[in-house]
């Protein structure tokens, strides 16, 4: 039995011979623990993919299973960090990351421990009294990456979460990234249309091919991390799969 499965997924917006279809047919198998990237060109359905598996998005055709049992909207033990920050404006960074421990009854004291810890595992200690616009780009998505993590979840999704950072911020978030990663053993979903950076975090990356999304690959990496010192195996790679985009 594998840990989360995408079983013959197909969305379609709208009825009748108008409806614009974003998926067609996708199936693919995310191991437990596995850092899985999808990749594809923009407009593919990778977004609408996610927020399937998230349960913020009801499939025309399809399933997802986590663990053997069919996924029914949205629920604790999958979380979805969007490219956009989502933060809450009116609370502090370290009230964000609460907000859900709070939902799920965890007393104020407790809460207030856990959000300090993690914050701190993300590098942001100090900065919890903090509101979102007193944060650079690259610390609010931190701090929405540990909102995230804060309710233990099994699956994490992540939806482009570096795109809108610089170009040395978002580097520095991908290595953020994989050290979580490997620190908590979680097993990630994460969507970019960025070839180089779904080599940079990848176990295994799957490409869509354009509108409606397909399976168009799947690829296992086998390069060593931290894999910015292996450019001639990057380059190779990033040859390899932009083709595949291409005449998708």
């Amino acid at each position: 039995m594998s840990f989360l499965a995408v079983e013959g997924i197909a969305k379609a917006y709208g009825d009748g011979p108008g409806a614009t279809l974003a998926l067609a047919e996708v199936t693919l198998e995310v191991r437990e623990g596995e850092l899985m990237v999808v990749l594809g060109p923009s407009g593919c359905g990778k977004t609408t993919l996610l927020q399937i598996v998230a349960g913020l998005e009801v499939p025309t055709r399809g399933r997802v299973l986590l663990r053997g049992r069919p996924i029914q909207g949205w629920g604790r033990e999958r979380t979805l960090v969007f490219q956009e920050y989502n933060l809450f404006p009116w609370l502090t960074a370290g009230e964000n990351v609460a907000f859900g421990l709070r939902l799920q009854g965890m007393g104020p004291g407790e809460r207030r421990e856990a959000a300090h810890r993690i914050l701190g595992r993300m590098g942001l200690t100090g900065f919890e009294h903090l509101y979102p616009h007193q944060l650079s780009g690259g610390m609010r998505q931190r701090v929405a990456i540990a909102r995230a993590l804060a309710v233990d979840p099994e699956v994490l999704l992540l939806d482009e979460p570096f795109a809108s950072v610089d170009a040395l911020t978002r580097t520095r978030l991908q290595e953020e990234l994989l050290r979580i990663w490997e620190e908590y053993g979680k097993t990630v979903l994460f969507v970019t249309h960025n070839i180089r950076e779904a080599l940079l975090l990848a176990d295994r990356i799957v490409v869509l091919t354009a509108r409606p999304g397909r399976v168009r690959a799947c690829f296992g990496l086998d390069i060593p991390r931290p894999r910015r010192e292996h450019l001639a195996e990057l380059a190779s790679w990033e040859e390899r799969i932009e083709r595949e985009i291409v005449i998708s």
